[in-house]
């Protein structure tokens, strides 16, 4: 499975709890007046990335991540819903935390919280809707 990635932090201690690895996704459907991103809007092939060669780059991490967890930011992370869950499936027997920074602007009702991830809706925290 592919998704399109933008940047890769290894050891972020700002999105989220603990130290974490931050995984900006690629693609945003709003061009927010507030966004910290701009340049994560645009979604090109060149960034495809398959799920499978990120988990093992997220996992290398895990003596670091292990009270942190891992935290998919963006661009919209929820344009790839299936792909996070496929990640977070395979980062599951490491009890990792993984949250999803997002603006619930595209969702998946088959996302839901019983799939391991914590929902954190950025948007709302941003402004994103008052401007």
């Amino acid at each position: 499975m592919q998704g399109c990635i933008h940047s890769f932090q290894s050891l972020g201690t700002v999105d989220g709890p603990g130290v974490r690895a931050v995984v900006f996704m690629q693609g945003c459907p709003l061009p927010c007046a507030c966004c910290h991103n701009p340049d994560t809007w645009e979604c090109r092939e060149a960034d495809a990335t398959d799920h499978a060669e990120l988990a093992q780059r997220i996992l290398r991490l895990y003596p670091y991540i292990k009270d942190g967890g891992v935290t998919f930011s963006g661009g919209e992370c929820m344009l790839y819903p299936d792909y996070i869950a496929e990640l977070a499936s395979l980062c599951s027997g490491y009890k990792t935390h993984v949250m999803t920074a997002h603006t619930h602007v595209v969702w998946n009702n088959d996302f839901s919280a019983s799939d391991g991830v914590v929902h954190h809706n950025s948007g709302a925290v941003c402004g994103t809707w008052w401007w």
